[in-house]
């Protein structure tokens, strides 16, 4: 009897080992498109290039879609002005499509705002795929302008030729678009050197002063010269819509940058050496600096034992790991630095001096301070 049933366990174990398991089939990605890049506007008073740019997914991957064509209608939306063929080769062979990687199923390619081909107003641009075996999607048409657009023009600005440590300024400037305020995309102000841009900043539009002036300020404070330091050039640039742009540039400006501070050093007058082991001794400074903590580069200190060596120096960090094992900071970015050292029972008694240094990204080193600890 029990050999029988040990039979029945043994066959059934061996039906669910065998049992198959049934996997579900990838779905396949669905004929489908987006547009990725595609003008609003054209303007056609300068010839333009602009991006044309569509995303297609297959079921039989990128190499299922046949083509991807865009066409440009007049204001009746039937009359075509032009197509053109999006392409997804890589901008192999030259073909100037401006696609990057080739056969991933993104298709590219520019048109120009040619007033040739497009006469001012409304014009309608369409996008149809070609699937090959799934057909063909054909997008809704859209409708943009085209401008004989006008850049915009810098009424005036000001801004200060220099930036005082620790005090702050506010940058404004007046911009005028022939083509109506609407048509502004924003004004920029970007600190250069030798022609590098090392920061940028955009303006934020304050006032509608007629129907095509507007007003733009951007208030600084102390903080925006955090690295900066010397002489640098200074570009105001306001741009439209259509991408149409004006700017000013070569503007002179010197930006001053104080080194930092070393204040209210937290050190101990006294400490015990431990009879064994070791103990820990919690080391803190605070650091002012006019152009703000981001400006601080490192803050350090050495020890001395009067009559003996100099330590390496040991960084202090003012970011917020406030364990002993760690450097014993209790809150970030608030200008008290901080660091844990050990002091072991082998340790040498007497009086030592630390020195602590501090550097901003300037690259101005703060005076250094000095004090005592006497380990008995």
């Amino acid at each position: 009897m029990i050999n029988h049933l040990l039979r029945l366990c043994l066959l059934a174990m061996l039906l669910i080992a065998c049992e198959e398991t049934i996997v579900p089939p990838e779905t396949a990605d669905p004929f489908a498109y987006e547009i990725l890049r595609s003008p609003s506007q054209l303007n056609i008073k300068n010839p333009t290039l602009y991006e044309l740019r569509v995303r297609t997914s297959h079921p039989a991957g990128p190499a299922g879609v046949e083509s991807v064509i865009m066409e440009f209608f007049g204001a009746d939306q039937v009359t075509l002005l032009q197509s053109i063929e999006l392409l997804d080769d890589g901008e192999g062979n030259g073909s100037g499509s401006r696609d990057v990687v080739a056969r991933d199923g993104v298709f590219s390619n520019i048109v120009l705002s040619d007033s040739n081909v497009f006469e001012e107003g409304d014009i309608f641009w369409q996008v149809t795929v070609d699937g090959g075996s799934e057909g063909q999607i054909q997008g809704v048409p859209f409708r943009i302008r085209a401008l004989f657009n006008s850049a915009p023009e810098i009424l005036s600005f000001t801004i200060p030729d220099t930036l005082f440590s620790g005090e702050g300024t506010t940058i404004s400037a007046q911009i005028q678009d022939t083509d109506g305020t609407d048509n502004l995309a924003g004004v920029s102000f970007s600190v250069l050197r030798d022609e590098v841009p090392l920061k940028g900043f955009n303006l934020l539009q304050t006032a509608i002063i007629d129907s095509i002036t507007a007003e733009y300020q951007l208030p600084l404070d102390s903080s925006f010269a955090a690295g900066l330091k010397g002489d640098y050039e200074a570009v105001l640039f306001a741009s439209d819509i259509p991408g149409t742009s004006e700017n000013v540039s070569e503007l002179n400006l010197f930006i001053e940058n104080e080194p930092p501070v070393i204040k209210a050093i937290g050190l101990r007058n006294s400490l015990q050496l431990p009879s064994v082991g070791s103990d820990t001794l919690h080391v803190k400074c605070r650091i002012d600096d006019e152009q703000g903590l981001l400006d601080v580069a490192d803050v350090t200190f050495t020890v001395t034992l009067i009559g003996g060596n100099t330590s390496d120096p040991i960084a202090m960090f003012d970011d917020g790991n406030s364990s002993i094992s760690d450097n014993g900071d209790l809150r970030a970015a608030d200008g008290q630095y901080s660091q844990v050292v050990s002091i072991a029972a082998t340790n040498q008694a007497g009086p030592y001096v630390f020195e602590f240094s501090a550097t901003d990204k300037a690259g101005n080193t703060a005076a250094t301070v000095n004090d005592t600890l006497v380990v008995n």
